[in-house]
């Protein structure tokens, strides 16, 4: 993802019964079709930073609710156990990370966290302000080398986790010898939610961060994507394999095979690594050098979908990369013109919407792109999730109004019509845009979007309980637009 740090997001409210939640009430805003914040979790801030610079008081990337456990799921790096790692003094304050847990039905229970053992710890904030790969001067937290980040639940009782390669300290030449030392040991965690134990590490082998992925529940199979190899990187490194020379895909088995598998010896643990892709223009591939983002499988197809953000000599169309996971290879690519989704999100009738500027949908059956009616065409948009208890979409984007600062724009999924702007040009006393809120899921059980953010000190009203607050916020509305399908 194009990822930001920190986010916060108000909206206003009206009081609302949800079944078993116990949410506070709020009063009503206007122009959000019905659409209320419902509650704020409080999480607790904790300050990083790097080269004496405040990175952010809260950390996180993707986030998942498990319905069938009732569990929204964050992966984060603010929290966990706190880090030894001072990369030479260049780091403070900083902890491993960890998959925050909050119970839907029980959210003034407040969080939990998954770790993984101590002695294996979650790659957590790295610092890094090297703008050949992607730093940016004054916010030096690096998302490539950091970790956790994607994450999605495998059979309703695993959650699988990216994350970045294990500690390294950078060169700080602003070159590619910053990244000789790296260790190029990216990587999956697999994780039991009834022991709450890690079950496995697997070594991906990427030099960046492994990030976000879904699953094919009918093969059983899982999907992550490592976004920002780099070639010039991947030349100078010992440590780097084929695989690192670009972004790729690594297809996992989540049967597990026991201590005796094979691979075992190679780092893979107890699922095996059915292959690895490499997004390089070669061999059916688009050449992924923008990224590769949120993927979905679709079950109606026995597929899977990769939105790929265009390539850096076209940035402004996109693909859909579909992958046979079966045949173990991508099958198509889908032009999206005008497109360059970093959001992708599977609603009902075999319908995408994707997280371009303005929202897009793309039908499957027809293999049809069209513009969300009325959607306003903001710059960007990040992650994008469905709401079938409400039929809705939720999109993060950046707004136009507030540089930094996104939005979360709702759209009816079975018109295809632009609904509400959660942010933007508010109604007077609510709050626009969320700085960093680039992180969306969605609660069909519930009818709520799930929104991780935090509300700045000098921000009266924003979506958590007060000031200098680290959250997740929840938002909630009615389901008239819900078919059931």
């Amino acid at each position: 993802m194009r990822r930001f740090l920190g986010s916060s997001l108000a909206v206003g409210a009206i009081a609302i019964a949800v079944a078993s939640f116990g949410f506070t009430s709020v009063s009503r805003a206007a122009d959000t079709d019905g659409y209320v914040k419902v509650t704020s979790v409080d999480v607790g801030k904790h300050a990083i930073t790097c080269f004496g610079h405040d990175v952010s008081n809260f950390t996180f990337d993707i986030s998942w609710v498990n319905e069938a456990r009732g569990e929204y799921l964050l992966a984060e790096s603010s929290h966990g156990n706190p880090s030894s790692d001072t990369e030479g003094g260049l780091l403070s304050g900083a902890t491993d990370g960890d998959v925050l847990l909050i119970h839907t039905d029980n959210t003034a229970a407040g969080p939990t966290f998954i770790k993984p053992p101590r002695n294996d710890p979650f790659a957590g904030r790295r610092c890094d302000v090297n703008v050949d790969f992607g730093g940016v001067p004054g916010n030096p937290s690096r998302n490539e080398i950091s970790g956790p980040n994607g994450l999605f639940t495998v059979n309703d009782i695993e959650v699988w986790v990216g994350d970045g390669p294990s500690r390294f300290v950078p060169g700080q030449t602003d070159s590619a010898s910053d990244y000789i030392t790296d260790p190029c040991d990216s990587s999956v965690r697999v994780f039991s939610l009834l022991t709450r134990q890690q079950t496995d590490h697997i070594n991906v082998h990427g030099c960046f961060r492994t990030d976000e992925g879904a699953f094919d529940p009918v093969d059983q199979v899982a999907l992550f994507a490592n976004p920002s190899e780099q070639p010039t990187v991947a030349g100078i490194n010992h440590n780097a394999r084929a695989v690192a020379h670009s972004s790729f895909i690594t297809l996992i088995s989540t049967v597990a095979n026991g201590d005796g598998d094979e691979h075992a010896n190679e780092g893979h643990g107890h699922h095996k690594i059915l292959k690895q892709i490499n997004f390089d223009g070669k061999n059916g591939t688009i050449n992924a050098n923008a990224g590769i983002e949120q993927a979905v499988y679709v079950r109606q197809t026995g597929k899977f979908y990769i939105a790929i953000p265009g390539t850096l000599e076209d940035g402004d169309d996109g693909f859909l990369a579909v992958v046979d996971p079966v045949a173990l290879e991508v099958v198509a690519n889908i032009p999206l013109p005008g497109c360059a989704p970093t959001g992708n999100a599977l609603g009902p009738n075999e319908t995408l919407i994707l997280g371009c500027g303005p929202a897009h949908a793309y039908d499957i059956k027809t293999g049809t792109l069209t513009t969300i009616t009325g959607a306003p065409g903001a710059p960007a948009c990040d992650e994008v999730a469905y709401d079938a208890g409400s039929g809705h979409f939720g999109s993060a984007c950046i707004t136009f109004t507030s540089a930094g600062k996104f939005d979360l724009l709702l759209s009816d999924a079975h018109t295809l019509t632009f609904d509400a702007d959660l942010g933007g040009a508010p109604p007077a006393g609510v709050n626009a845009g969320a700085s960093g809120a680039h992180s969306v899921t969605a609660d069909s059980e519930t009818a709520t979007f799930w929104l991780p953010a935090y509300q700045p000190p000098n921000q009266a009203s924003g979506p958590c309980s007060g000031p200098d607050h680290a959250c997740v916020a929840v938002y909630g509305g009615d389901q008239s637009d819900a078919s059931g399908d």
